[in-house]
């Protein structure tokens, strides 16, 4: 009976230990996801408004790209942005869910206090810093640390939403009609994660409103 609990116990160890491997490991992706995200979006708006002033720059080229050595169209690195940017948010998206995921299991096993994300995160991204708050910390701050990710990722989408009218309504170029289809498929998934995420920031300020009624 009590090597069976032993052996119990070193599988739950085991368990933990994967589990923290696999926490990390998503917060190291959604940091480098999250850079990536935020570079794309500032590279695609700023040639949208190349292109915006200089209509005339959409017939031009990028010459021998070394990595492909092809001759680029600019008109297909604008008409890709909207997926390309919409597939990155999406996957940023996906990381929340699995970090949520990993903490509910690590509390099952460890309790809230001992895998409490501050305690596990080993990886803390610009945001995370930027925004830190500590216990003594005011209502509005802890407010404003919960909401600076939905509140990112939300403008985001907004500046993807502007590219994806741009590149479908500036012709009617069946291309760029079809990539601008496939980016609005992904839209729903994009907004429901989006959605989740609102929720569960809302939740946790609304709990930490309790919480401190309380005592």
């Amino acid at each position: 009976m009590e090597k069976g609990n032993e052996q119990q116990g070193i599988s739950r160890d085991k368990e933990v230990e994967l589990l923290l491997k696999r926490f990390n490991a998503a917060g190291r992706a959604q940091s480098r996801y999250m850079y990536l995200l935020l570079l794309l979006t500032v590279f695609f708006l700023l040639l949208d408004h190349r292109i915006l002033r200089e209509p005339d720059y959409l017939k031009y080229s990028i010459n021998n790209i070394a990595w492909i050595g092809l001759d680029v169209p600019v008109v297909a690195i604008w008409t890709l942005g909207p997926p390309i940017l919409s597939f990155v948010l999406l996957a940023v998206l996906g990381t929340f869910q699995m970090l949520n995921t990993t903490l509910g299991r690590l509390e099952e096993h460890l309790g809230k206090e001992k895998s409490s994300s501050e305690i596990i995160d080993e990886t803390p991204n610009l945001i995370d810093v930027a925004v830190y708050t500590s216990p003594k910390s005011p209502r509005f701050g802890h407010a404003l640390a919960l909401l600076s990710y939905p509140v990112f990722l939300t403008l985001i989408f907004f500046a993807i939403y502007y590219l994806t009218n741009r590149v479908l309504f500036f012709s009617s170029s069946w291309l760029r009609c079809l990539v601008s289809i496939f980016t609005l498929c992904m839209w729903p998934f994009v907004l429901w994660r989006l959605g989740l995420l609102w929720r569960g920031k809302v939740t946790s300020i609304k709990k930490l409103q309790d919480k401190r009624q309380e005592k």
